[in-house]
């Protein structure tokens, strides 16, 4: 046992808590080493931007086809599509579920059977679906810069449009 006592000197040796400490940030330190190491093997890399964070990672569930699969959603070079900005999209087996961030005041949001439109000021995307929906049941919530559209899988046909203003709660 280690004993300690403030005040007392301890001549040329160092002190045993600062040691201990010391010992402690190493081991944190290889830790992070070892971390960004594993990352970097995985192709996730920091990005330094001076507008803000990116986010960005990883969704694991089942395809249409009743696989595993993992996507990659946000902001990483490699996964950009037509869009720009965040979005994911979730498949809950008979639904889709996509939730975007969209910053603008109004809204008009398009669900065609195998894509989904968003407009507004100077926004536009396209963002495709992994699967064809039903349009018509669309249901469009829009609130705090969250869009949230949730559809059902099938074979529908058509466009279902919706004009939104975003609302704070």
């Amino acid at each position: 046992m280690i004993s300690y006592r403030k005040g007392v000197s301890m001549g040329d040796d160092e002190d045993p808590v600062d040691s201990w400490f010391k010992e402690i940030m190493k081991i944190f330190m290889q830790l992070e080493r070892d971390m960004r190491k594993m990352l970097e093997d995985e192709g996730i890399r920091e990005i330094e931007n001076e507008e803000g964070p990116f986010v960005y990672g990883y969704y694991y569930g089942l395809g249409p086809d009743g696989k595993p699969e993992i996507r990659y959603f946000g902001s990483r070079e490699e996964i950009k599509e037509v869009d720009e900005g965040n979005y994911d999209i979730m498949d809950y087996g008979d639904r889709i579920v996509l939730v975007a961030e969209v910053k603008e005041e109004e809204v008009l949001v398009e669900v065609q059977a195998e894509k989904i439109r968003v407009e507004g000021g100077n926004e536009r995307r396209e963002i495709r679906l992994p699967c064809r929906v039903d349009p018509e049941t669309a249901s469009i919530n829009y609130k705090n810069n969250v869009l949230t559209i949730e559809v059902r899988k099938g074979e529908g046909r058509g466009t279902k449009k919706v004009k939104l203003r975003r609302s704070y709660v």
